[in-house]
């Protein structure tokens, strides 16, 4: 992707051997483009790829989604990509972020929109969603303002995703049970008064 966002190749997976620092495979993601977040998921010795689509395309969707990458194989191998048409209807992925819970239980934002009264565009929500990559199944967990959700963190007992609301910035908090359920649990107001813009408390 270039630095205006405008020209965009297919994402790819580099493979760099840290013993020689030499490139020993690159792995095309492929219809994927402005791939940005990784996670590894140890247990099943998977990488789990968030790709945005690219911002210069008419139909960014068409171009996101998640890709599950086998790093146990040599090289590593795509197992599965599942565009954001069949995760959000087509709406693009927050490709700063993913949380991977387990192989089976991986949390991906849906990108909203500001609504633009001189076009006739709607506005659209950010989503935060729950995703089985093996069976393709998808939870809607949250809705939040447009560019509002950010990347965020978790664990086998907990998931934290920043939100960058203008009125009340926080940290949502949602628990992990042992049956790969995840429900929101309560929220952490960092206090506005520290002087930290919303935005950035959610990107980044």
């Amino acid at each position: 992707m270039d630095e205006n966002f405008l020209v965009s190749g297919e994402g790819r997976l580099v493979v760099v051997d840290p013993a020689t620092d030499q490139v020993t495979s690159v792995l095309p993601l492929t219809g994927m483009k402005g791939c940005s977040a990784m996670e590894y998921v140890a247990a099943a010795k998977t990488l789990m790829v968030v790709c945005g689509g690219s911002f210069a395309d008419l139909d960014q969707g068409a171009a996101s989604g998640v890709v599950v990458v086998d790093v146990a194989a040599t090289p590593p191998a795509v197992k599965t990509t599942l565009p954001a048409s069949a995760v959000t209807g087509g709406q693009p992925l927050n490709f700063s972020a993913i949380v991977a819970i387990s192989s089976s239980a991986v949390l991906v934002g849906a990108i909203g929109r500001y609504a633009d009264p001189a076009t006739n565009v709607e506005g659209a929500p950010d989503t935060l969603l729950q995703l089985d990559p093996s069976t393709g199944t998808v939870t809607k967990l949250m809705d939040a303002g447009a560019f509002e959700l950010g990347r965020g963190a978790g664990s086998s007992v907990v998931a934290m995703i920043p939100e960058g609301s203008k009125t009340k910035p926080r940290v949502q908090v949602f628990t992990v049970t042992g049956t790969g359920s995840i429900t929101k649990s309560g929220d952490l107001d960092p206090n506005p008064a520290h002087g930290l813009p919303p935005r950035e408390i959610a990107w980044y």
